[in-house]
């Protein structure tokens, strides 16, 4: 299928002139620090539709000098949204903020939405901080109920004592959710409060160089009971329960980082850590659940909104339309795509091209990188100008964009502070047929000097569930001239229902002054294909080695494979 469809339950014909189908569907985001983006096409017969969007919570922090919890996501519901049927819709489901480390602020939550932001939302709840006694909000919300998200709060002004405080509770439909726990004046625990409305309770806090609870999450099918608060007393706080069915925050059972106080689902507040064992943990992941029925029979906060069986759970968005959030995820992780010894290249023409490297002579008006075209035009040659390479893409361009027709590529960006090298970009073709991949082009700074290194990371392997295409051509060898490895990629998975054709590649000798090289699949069948290049290098003309390429395309996979949640 080309975008996740939803399957009707209960399917049968009402007999009214409104919507005739009773039915729902599920999107959840299983990857922490994400936002996942999905379509829902309107089923036949579906005119109106009841939504649920709760948002991520906040991840917890962790100090020695005293840490927050992060704040739990809001919970908005709407009613009676009008939709079209076959007509599709845009659902956004934010994951949990990551935990904080000590050289790391804790993240705060992504939001949650059907549309738009302006139609039904939960917000995020934002991050814990360390040593700070200032207040930690939780998300908000938009449609017509819901609740706030609980807050938590640092340590108190007229307190000593370094301690952490609890996670707060996941909003309610009619109430906000519960309030992490704080340290007392004189050091003991705070009990974390009970969410309202069905929302889910705050944790309480922890003792000094303790772990404090996480926030309760809370349930999407409809208004249930409060969660409570977790209650101090020892050394670690507990967590606070579910509310409306959702899931209870972590229990804080062990010893390091194994043992995250981890926010329920879905919107808990992560517990924040007051020492150095980092138990503290990431935010509870948002959802979103639409229903609908004969008109004004299926309503949020609780009329006829149990689930009715058989529904269809998205965790995995469509590849097209994952392109910009995925490279946006890829880009928070950008050292771990460099190989060792890693030069920093400075993109010095204009955002489409090297011109020298940053005085390293690394190019000579080089690196033109385009997509595969449907035209089957070659830019692999050893031409130096922009008018070259008409369809050539911008490594600053970090939103989705389309070119030639149905190509959609997003580049991690470029900058120096903060760091956004190896230049890196990602894209794919929408239908079937269409030839996917990159290639290059440009004068090198070697001159025709130098070595080249033309041959597979990986040939078809498989690698976590990914079947993986990795081509290098590389020129080093040219000393003092910097080494420039070209590695392009091409990722397949099942969940995608991707397919290949004939794989193509080419590297263009070192005598021709070039860093030309591509590689694209091609066929009548093949489609989502995630295509990937990057840009490698080593000063003084020194190796990039196949191994250390293939350790890039792991960490790549790596990446890829934690956004989706495969």
């Amino acid at each position: 299928m080309s975008i996740p469809q939803t399957l009707l339950v209960n399917k049968n014909t009402i007999g009214i002139t409104d919507t005739t189908e009773t039915g729902e569907s599920v999107f959840l985001n299983t990857t922490t620090n994400s936002k996942k983006l999905y379509l829902w096409t309107c089923p036949v017969g579906v005119y109106e539709v009841s939504v649920v969007c709760v948002g991520a919570g906040g991840g917890g922090a962790n100090s020695a000098s005293g840490a927050s919890g992060g704040g739990g996501g809001g919970l908005g519901w709407k009613n009676y949204i009008s939709v079209t049927p076959n007509t599709q819709y845009t659902i956004v489901v934010g994951g949990g903020g990551e935990a904080g480390t000590t050289s790391i602020i804790a993240g705060a939550g992504y939001s949650s939405y059907f549309i738009n932001t302006s139609t039904v939302a939960g917000y995020g709840g934002n991050g814990g901080l360390e040593n700070s006694t200032f207040t930690i909000l939780g998300g908000s919300y938009v449609g017509d109920g819901g609740g706030n998200g609980g807050r938590t709060t640092g340590r108190s002004l007229l307190s000593s004592y370094y301690q952490a405080s609890g996670g707060g509770g996941a909003g309610g439909y009619t109430g906000v959710g519960g309030t992490g726990g704080m340290s007392t004046i004189n050091g003991s625990s705070g009990n974390g409060y009970p969410g309202q409305g069905g929302g889910g309770g705050g944790g309480s806090a922890g003792g000094e160089a303790d772990t404090s609870g996480a926030g309760g999450g809370v349930g999407i099918y409809g208004k249930g009971l409060d969660g409570n608060g977790g209650t101090a007393g020892g050394n670690d706080g507990t967590s606070g329960t579910g509310g409306s069915g959702g899931e209870n925050g972590a229990a804080t059972i062990g010893v390091g980082p194994d043992f995250p106080a981890t926010g329920g689902n879905y919107g808990g507040g992560g517990g924040a850590s007051d020492g150095v064992n980092g138990e503290n943990g990431p935010g509870g992941n948002g959802a979103v659940r639409l229903i609908w029925g004969p008109r004004y029979t299926r309503a949020f906060p609780d009329s006829d909104t149990t689930a009715l069986g058989n529904i269809t759970t998205y965790s995995s968005p469509i590849l097209y339309n994952s392109i910009e959030n995925l490279a946006n995820y890829m880009s928070n992780y950008m050292t771990e795509y460099r190989n060792p010894s890693f030069n920093s290249y400075i993109l010095d023409g204009d955002s489409t091209y090297i011109a020298d490297g940053g005085g390293s002579d690394m190019y000579d008006n080089g690196n033109f990188t385009t997509p595969w075209l449907l035209s089957g035009t070659t830019y692999t040659s050893s031409f130096n100008t922009t008018a070259n390479y008409p369809s050539r893409i911008s490594y600053s361009n970090t939103i989705e964009t389309i070119v030639d027709t149905n190509f959609k590529y997003t580049s991690l960006g470029y900058s120096t502070v903060p760091e956004r090298r190896p230049l890196t970009v990602i894209g794919t073709r929408t239908g079937t047929g269409n030839p996917i991949g990159w290639q290059k082009g440009g004068n090198s700074g070697a001159d025709g000097d130098g070595t080249l290194l033309a041959t597979f990371a990986y040939n078809g392997s498989t690698i976590n569930g990914f079947t993986v295409y990795a081509w290098i051509r590389e020129t080093h060898a040219a000393a003092p001239d910097p080494s420039h490895c070209d590695l392009y990629i091409l990722l397949g998975h099942p969940t995608w229902e991707s397919t290949f054709g004939t794989i193509n590649t080419f590297a263009d000798p070192v005598s021709n002054g070039s860093n030309g090289g591509y590689l694209y699949t091609s066929g009548d069948g093949v489609k989502n294909i995630l295509a990937i290049t990057t840009l490698l290098s080593k000063a003084g003309g020194v190796q990039v080695t196949s191994a250390e390429c293939q350790t890039v395309v792991q960490n790549i996979i790596n990446r890829v494979k934690l956004y989706f949640g495969y």
